[in-house]
């Protein structure tokens, strides 16, 4: 109908246009009318002199026309004053202009800013059609029609300027008390009032989203806070603003401007304002990897939870999770690793419902990032693939996980496949160049030196631990890991020695880690070397560190001329190592545990997801009875899969196994995202499996996963990554 009423008009507008008057108009024809006419003319100057466009049928013109549609300009605001404001009694016009400043007139909020009688007037003057309409969903709400609405806010601000500030805070006052904070904030800073507005944030204990990581309404409004803006509640939103944004040292110097005002302005240190300055030093310490501040604030902010206003707490399921994410990172920064685990784990549980997928994906990745560290890579890549899930949900905007990046460089070097490792230390350098976290720095450190090194750049590796441990500040037990990485490589380079005084340096030189890389320096430097038993079993170490210990164990008994006692030694490394399917210890390796790996065709069968290459190509083993083609045995209780995958769906199994997401597939396979999703649903039905990441470990324990597995046995793809 309205294109029809701008057809005879004598415009044609395009649908964007179309749509822009439809939506401002809201179908009155008047409104309509003057549309047509402002899309032929245009006013130039305070003289309103009318010409004519240059050609009115111009999409580009009627589309400029029709977005600057307004009702309080023009012919639209001088009809709607006389014929519709002005006709009103003086108590209704009042009425009109006052609560002009509400999107939605509801009952309470009308008579906080228009009076008692307010809202049954309203009701009224919507029956009467005053440009003013009931809501369908929600009954006895009402919202004014845009043109109008747009006159009225402009007619008061002209007539009682004074007054629009009252009527706000009136306004927000009242949202406060429903529990709207974002309302409540939005009219404060309409009023002017950045004091309010700063402390109705504090007050609800919504300080936590603007410190997770995404866009937020509330982040958006108070972006606009004064500099000049004086208060406790404005400090501690600077504060969490500074700190969004890593301005580390911002944020301190707000922090202390808060703790100040706390201490001198009689605040409780229980009240909500004392609770919102834990949490913000405890962003703040893991930000700067200190875990003593971290702990300490944690501590204090879980003892002030109780304290606050009954229910507040349950409305803001982001704290708890910042609170244990936070208190992860602290205890990351003390090197108190499984406790560590159980903070994550704790946020992830409850992180896990709307509007805290930022803090979810947070404290996945960094559960990734332990798990691929500790050498557990399944339980790795599953947490990677639900953070790939999450990111991938339509309804979330996509927040960069650094520490899910880096574990999966991690899982790649650990299986060694080089080529995928080196794309993620890529991405994963792009990921952490605004990022702070210490562990995933230092582990992307590790990574990228594992790769170097694999590729015969020894140097390389050398040059970028050095570069890792000059950074800070990097925890200890971090700082030891580089420390150790650095002498393993001094061995390889034939510097044992150095490798040697490097041990000694180390803050933890008892640790399983650092005990094994001595007994390896020794054993180079003189041929020999005592290997604590309880370094072999030790819990405490990772699982590359158990298993390398006993190849080093098989190593000293082969030197020794006990090769029976070496194969056992071998054999407790091989049952570690293979549900993991980690290879990297037996591709670093002595030649001689190679060997003997390569001359035990039995053990080697059994252990065909080594790879040829880990027992050298020129001389493969020879295939066992009852193993498969690749020399893998095959197990009886594994079940086939009833209907073959076809050539796609096996290469969109490929990516999804890289960790690839539905786009990125799409990309790279150069089809539509819908192609991408039906792949997968028929990869899924055909594996028997409800979820992607099951999908990808059923495939890998089939060995139908194209490519991977090929890659990691191998541990290139071209002769330069060999």
């Amino acid at each position: 109908e309205s294109r029809e009423l701008m057809t005879k008009a004598d415009v044609e507008p395009s649908d964007t246009a179309l749509q822009s008057i439809v939506e401002r108009t809201q179908g009155w024809a008047a409104g309509i009318r003057f549309a047509a006419i402002s899309m032929q003319q245009n006013k130039d100057g305070p003289t309103k002199e009318v010409k004519k466009v240059k050609d009115p049928r111009d999409p580009k013109e009627t589309e400029r026309a029709a977005l600057e549609l307004r009702g309080d300009t023009g012919y639209v605001a001088e009809y709607l004053t006389a014929e519709v404001l002005d006709v009103q009694p003086a108590h209704w016009r009042r009425l009109l202009l006052e609560t002009s400043i509400l999107d939605v007139l509801q009952p309470g909020l009308s008579e906080s800013v228009g009076g008692p009688n307010a809202h049954r007037s309203l009701a009224l003057l919507a029956r009467g059609n005053a440009f003013l309409d009931e809501l369908p969903a929600s009954p006895d709400c009402y919202q004014y029609q845009p043109l109008f609405h747009q006159l009225l806010r402009a007619q008061l601000a002209h007539e009682s300027p004074a007054r629009v500030p009252e009527l706000h805070r009136a306004a927000a006052a009242w949202m406060a008390e429903q529990g709207r904070v974002e309302d409540a904030v939005r009219h404060s800073a309409e009023a002017g009032d950045w004091d309010g507005a700063a402390g109705y944030l504090i007050d609800d204990l919504a300080i936590g989203r603007l410190l997770l990581p995404g866009a937020d309404p509330l982040a958006e409004v108070l972006a606009r806070l004064p500099a000049d803006t004086a208060g406790l509640s404005a400090s501690l939103v600077r504060a969490a603003q500074a700190m969004a944004v890593f301005d580390i040292e911002g944020c301190e110097e707000y922090l202390l401007r808060a703790e100040g005002e706390l201490e001198s302005g009689g605040t409780p240190y229980w009240s909500a304002a004392g609770l919102s300055l834990q949490l913000v030093r405890l962003t703040h310490a893991a930000a700067v990897a200190n875990g003593e501040r971290g702990l300490g604030a944690a501590a204090t902010a879980e003892r002030l939870l109780p304290r606050q206003v009954p229910g507040r707490v349950d409305e803001h399921p982001e704290l708890l999770a910042l609170i244990a994410s936070s208190k992860g990172a602290a205890l990351l920064a003390k090197g108190r690793l499984d406790e560590a685990m159980e903070a994550f784990s704790s946020g992830a549980r409850v992180a896990d419902r709307p509007g805290t997928e930022g803090s979810l994906i947070d404290c996945l990745g960094h559960l990734a990032l332990l798990a691929a560290m500790r050498g557990q890579l399944r339980k790795a890549s599953d947490l990677c693939l639900r953070v790939a899930e999450l990111q991938q949900d339509p309804g979330f905007d996509e927040v960069a996980c650094p520490s899910a990046i880096v574990a999966k460089a991690w899982v790649n070097i650990e299986v060694y496949d080089i080529p995928a490792a080196r794309r993620q230390t890529q991405r994963a350098e792009e990921s952490l160049a605004d990022a702070k976290d210490p562990t995933a720095r230092v582990a992307l450190a590790l990574v990228d030196s594992r790769v170097k090194r694999a590729r015969g750049d020894v140097e390389g590796a050398l040059g970028r631990v050095a570069a890792a441990r000059s950074e800070t500040p990097t925890p200890p037990w971090l700082q030891d890991a580089l420390v150790i990485e650095e002498a393993e490589l001094h061995i390889v380079n034939g510097e044992p020695m150095l490798a040697v005084q490097l041990v000694e340096e180390l803050n933890e030189p008892s640790s399983p880690e650092s005990v094994l890389v001595l007994a390896r320096a020794r054993m180079a430097d003189a041929g020999t070397f005592e290997l604590p038993r309880t370094t072999l079993r030790s819990t405490a170490a990772s699982m590359p560190t158990r298993v390398s210990g006993w190849l080093l164990e098989a190593t000293r008994l082969l030197d020794r001329g006990e090769q029976l006692r070496a194969a056992e030694a071998l054999q407790r490394g091989l049952r570690l190592a293979a549900p993991e399917r980690l290879r990297r210890p037996f591709r670093e390796a002595s030649p001689h545990v190679r060997r003997l790996l390569r001359w035990d065709s039995q053990l080697a069968a059994e252990h065909g997801w080594l790879g040829a290459a880990t027992l050298d190509d020129d001389h493969p083993p020879q295939p066992r009875r009852g193993a498969g083609p690749d020399n893998t045995r095959v197990q009886p209780d594994q079940h086939p899969i009833t209907e073959p995958l076809t050539e796609k769906e096996r290469e969109v199994l490929g990516h999804l196994a890289a960790w690839l997401t539905t786009e990125e597939i799409a990309g790279a396979m150069f089809v539509s995202v819908n192609t991408v999703r039906t792949h997968v649903r028929h990869i899924l039905r055909k594996l028997g499996s409800s979820r992607r990441n099951e999908a990808v470990r059923q495939a890998r324990e089939l060995g139908i996963i194209p490519g991977l597995e090929a890659a990691a046995q191998t541990g290139s793809d071209s002769p330069g990554d060999r």
